[in-house]
């Protein structure tokens, strides 16, 4: 009887463990306040990379508590020249350091830089 238990547990806590190592997060992830007070969240499951980390697309959340915003953004960039981004708003232009876009394209450097060094838990998806 105490044999089939610990085989039991045992068992249990495999399919567990074994289950941990292949989830990923979904998650929110701040990354500014836009002009119009709308805080920007990088929704980390909509993060896609084409080919390299110069080429990706992600959807962000915009809110302020009372109303919610769905901006899809594509960045850009090539050696040699700066990294630009458009988004589904109208918007585009250069990436530059402490603007929402900037801090959008700093989390995705850092999520491909994670998955390249086999730690990437992001739930961003790669071609």
């Amino acid at each position: 009887m105490c044999k089939k238990f610990f085989i039991v547990a045992f068992l249990t806590f495999a399919i567990i463990f074994v289950g941990e190592q292949n989830k990923v997060s979904a998650a929110d992830y701040y990354v500014g306040t836009y002009e119009s007070g709308l805080r920007a969240y990088v929704m980390t499951e909509t993060l896609h990379f084409y080919g390299n980390y110069r080429w990706c697309t992600v959807r962000v959340k915009a809110t302020d508590d009372r109303q919610i915003v769905y901006v899809d953004y594509s960045f850009d960039g090539a050696a040699g020249r700066r990294e630009t981004f458009k988004n589904s708003q109208g918007y585009s232009g250069i990436v530059e350091d402490g603007t929402v876009e900037g801090n959008i394209y700093g989390y995705a450097l850092k999520v491909w830089g994670d998955w390249v060094l086999g730690k990437g838990t992001s739930g961003a998806t790669f071609d």
